[in-house]
């Protein structure tokens, strides 16, 4: 991601990952400030669906084609353990993790969005 910013015309990289502890995404920030330019901005974005049916229809839209392998209900029986397991540890986004932090939170798929420190031109327009 670094080199890319760095060494392209590129604006914005995206990190997708389950970022779930404080201490891994202040792991994940040192990586990104060490190896990006200094221009560039940190968000965090949170996706949080609690609604089940939701978040079935997002597994079979989205995240289903990872366990191609296995029929719809095992894969879907295999996916809810993984948010089991994530959701044991998980560490919502807060001002209280880091004055400073830059976060988006979206609710229910768009129907609530909550905006912190968001503040340079191209993370606004997220």
């Amino acid at each position: 991601m670094g080199e890319y910013l760095n060494t392209s015309n590129g604006h914005i990289a995206i990190y997708d990952g389950i970022n779930h502890t404080r201490e891994w995404r202040k792991i994940v920030e040192d990586k990104i400030k060490s190896s990006v330019n200094s221009k560039y901005s940190l968000v965090w974005i949170e996706s949080i669906l609690d609604d089940e049916s939701e978040i079935i229809k997002n597994i079979m839209k989205d995240k289903i084609k990872a366990y191609n392998h296995m029929d719809e209900e095992e894969a879907l029986k295999k996916y809810h353990e993984k948010i089991s397991a994530v959701k044991e540890h998980y560490q919502s986004l807060s001002k209280k993790e880091n004055e400073k932090i830059s976060f988006i939170k979206i609710y229910h798929n768009g129907a609530k969005v909550k905006v912190n420190k968001v503040q340079e031109y191209i993370p606004s327009k997220i």
